[in-house]
C-alpha cells in the first residue's frame, strides 16, 4: 500500500471511523436503552461500513399496498409493509481488505417487529428481544416527498440540526452543506446511526440524492451480487492520493438500498464494502423471506469484488 493511500485512509478513518458489526451495535444499543430508556434519535455511529439501511428495520405507518417512487421504471408487487405479527428481516455483511489481509465480517441476521420485538443472530450468538426491547428509532416526521425530504435532511445534518455533521468538504468545489447531507444519508442508509428510515422514506431518499449535482446516476447496473441496480456515486477527495468514489446500489423497482462500495479513483480497486444480502417480510423470527416477499433479493452466493471501471465523476 502506498504512502499516499495510507494517508488517505487514515484521513477517511479519522472522519468516517469504521463501526463494529451490526450484532454488536444492536447489543450496545439495547444496553444503552436499558440504562437511559428509549434510544435517542440522534446519530451515534459515523459509518462508512456495513450495511444498512432503511430497508433494514423497515416497519412503517404506510397503508397496505403503498408503493415508492422510483428512478428506474418498474412494477414491483413486493410488499413493503408487514402485517401485524410479522417481522422485517435483513441479512447484512461487510468486507475490508486491510493491511493485515482481507477482513470479512460474518453476516448478521436481524428480525424486527413493529412492537420493537425481534431477534439478532450472528454465528453462535442468538439474542431475542421481547416487545419494546429491540433498539432503534424511526423518524416519522421525515417526508416521503423527495424534494421535502432533501430539505429536511439538510437541516438534520446542519450545525443546529438533530444529527449535526459539520465536517469539512470532501471534494474540491463541494459545499459543506452538501457534504453534511451526503454524510447524513450515509449514516441513515448504512446503519450508521440509531435511527432508521421506512421503505417509503428510503425510496424518497434514493430519488432525492440523485438530484444533487455532485452525484452521478447510472442505470442498468449490477451490484456485487449480480442483482439489477441503479448506482449512485460521489467523490471523496482530500487532495491526498487519487481520492475515492463512494458507490451506492439501489434496487430499481422497490427503491431500496442494497450495497455500498468505497473504490480507489485511479485503480478501481475496492477499498471497503458493505451490503444487504437479503431483506424482506417474514411471519416469525424463525423464518427467512420467500423471494416474493424480499424487497432486497438474494443474488449470487459470493460477491464480485474485482476492480471496477469507473466513469468520469459527476
Amino acid at each position: 500500500m502506498t504512502r499516499d493511500r495510507n494517508e488517505l485512509l487514515e484521513r477517511i478513518q479519522h472522519d468516517l471511523p469504521a463501526q463494529p458489526d451490526a450484532f454488536e451495535r444492536l447489543r450496545d444499543r439495547r444496553d444503552e436503552r436499558s440504562r437511559r430508556g428509549r434510544v435517542s434519535a440522534g446519530a451515534v455511529g459515523l459509518g462508512m461500513t456495513v450495511a444498512i439501511i432503511a430497508a433494514l428495520l423497515a416497519w412503517s405507518p404506510l397503508s397496505e399496498g403503498s408503493a415508492p417512487r422510483r428512478i428506474q421504471s418498474g412494477d414491483s408487487s413486493v410488499p413493503l409493509v408487514a402485517p401485524p405479527g410479522s417481522y422485517y428481516y435483513v441479512r447484512v455483511s461487510s468486507w475490508d481488505p486491510g493491511d493485515s489481509g482481507v477482513q470479512a465480517t460474518p453476516n448478521s441476521e436481524i428480525w424486527a417487529g413493529a412492537d420493537d420485538s425481534g431477534r439478532v443472530l450472528q454465528g453462535e450468538r442468538d439474542e431475542r428481544f421481547a416487545p419494546g426491547e429491540l433498539p432503534g428509532a424511526f423518524l416519522p416526521d421525515l417526508s416521503t416527498d423527495p424534494a421535502v425530504l432533501l430539505g429536511q435532511l439538510m437541516q438534520r445534518g446542519s450545525e443546529n440540526g438533530d444529527s449535526p455533521n459539520p465536517i469539512a468538504s470532501t471534494s474540491p468545489g463541494r459545499s459543506q452543506e452538501t457534504t453534511s447531507l451526503l454524510r447524513t444519508l450515509q449514516d441513515l442508509l448504512t446503519f450508521g446511526s440509531d435511527v432508521f428510515l421506512t421503505p417509503d422514506q428510503t425510496a424518497a431518499a434514493f430519488e432525492a440524492v440523485a438530484t444533487l449535482d455532485d452525484v452521478a446516476t447510472e442505470t442498468g447496473i449490477e451490484d456485487p451480487f449480480g442483482r439489477a441496480a441503479v448506482r449512485l456515486s460521489w467523490v471523496v477527495d482530500y487532495n491526498i492520493g487519487p481520492g475515492s468514489r463512494v458507490l451506492w446500489y439501489f434496487e430499481p423497482t422497490t427503491g431500496q438500498f442494497m450495497a455500498q462500495l468505497w473504490v480507489n479513483q485511479r485503480t478501481g480497486e475496492i477499498e471497503a464494502a458493505s451490503w444487504i444480502e437479503q431483506a424482506g417480510i417474514v411471519s416469525s423470527i424463525e423464518d427467512v423471506p420467500a423471494p416474493e416477499a424480499s424487497y432486497v433479493p438474494e443474488g449470487s452466493a459470493e460477491p464480485d469484488l474485482s476492480p471496477i471501471e469507473l466513469s468520469a465523476p459527476a
